[in-house]
């Protein structure tokens, strides 16, 4: 534990990690509540909406851990978390860090400009090889396409509801390699991944079809527009966004993100 006036540097077990930093986040978030700036707005933003789920009429009725989705702190804080193996160097995990930190505070300042968000969010970077400290963080998450392989940074609501989903995954005995092996497919690009996921989840039973269903494409996916095949979704963009995103030269398409890479990478620590 290494604490200083840049804020918290903490090195624990691998498949503690991600629960441990969602505590941390949800503890800091709860000390510091306000309802002042509950705003249903801020629901909307959020892209893990279990309020789709069988049963649900209210969303307010429906939390994640303890946070509502539309609940907003009076502070918060922004984190970076990176698993790798106990080999690796302290200083290169603590690069590694900082650029997480440095993505989670960007992103935190864009939906605060965006939507008024002023709580908690968090990157996260599963180290699978030293070649990724040096790598590019934005261009290594995106397809060839300009796809979002990733959802990450997440909201701490949106990671409370990517725990939930490995978690329910896993109790409804989808195998693991067979949810693995969508990978390769997800670097395809949306329209050949799509067509996986959806022989994926068709050849599972039905129990487990219906796990799928309602914890990643009623909640991950909802905010479609009913073409968009699970288990990607649009990424929502104001008007000022597709704007400035046509001043740069950057083509006037569709942007979409996914939560399955999410799910993989996450699988084995949750």
């Amino acid at each position: 534990v290494q604490l200083n006036s840049n804020g918290l540097f903490l090195i624990i077990p691998g498949n503690k990690a991600i629960q441990m930093a969602f505590q941390i986040l949800r503890q800091f978030e709860q000390r510091f509540s306000s309802h002042r700036y509950h705003d249903s707005e801020i629901q909307t933003m959020q892209r893990y909406q279990n309020g789709n789920l069988p049963g649900v009429t209210d969303w307010r009725s429906k939390d994640v851990s303890g946070i509502i989705a539309s609940q907003q702190p009076a502070l918060s804080l922004s984190a970076g978390l990176v698993i790798a193996d106990k080999q690796v160097p302290i200083h290169f995990l603590g690069a590694l860090m900082a650029k997480l930190f440095k993505s989670a505070k960007r992103k935190a300042k864009a939906l605060n400009s965006q939507w008024g968000y002023r709580g908690s969010v968090v990157d996260i970077l599963t180290l699978k090889s030293l070649s990724m400290v040096n790598s590019d963080l934005y261009n290594s998450r995106k397809t060839e396409r300009n796809e979002q392989l990733t959802m990450r940074p997440y909201t701490l609501y949106e990671l409370g509801g990517l725990i939930r989903t490995v978690q329910k995954l896993k109790e409804a005995g989808i195998p693991r390699a067979q949810i693995f092996q969508r990978r390769e497919q997800l670097h395809l690009g949306k329209n050949t991944s799509a067509l996986d996921y959806l022989h994926f989840r068709n050849s599972l039973r039905g129990e487990q079809i219906r796990v799928l269903r309602e914890e990643i494409e009623l909640t991950w996916c909802s905010n479609s527009d009913g073409q968009t095949l699970p288990p990607w979704r649009k990424i929502f963009e104001t008007e000022l966004q597709r704007q400035r995103r046509l001043e740069k030269g950057k083509g006037n398409y569709q942007p979409y993100e996914t939560i399955l890479l999410d799910i993989i990478d996450m699988y084995d620590f949750i």
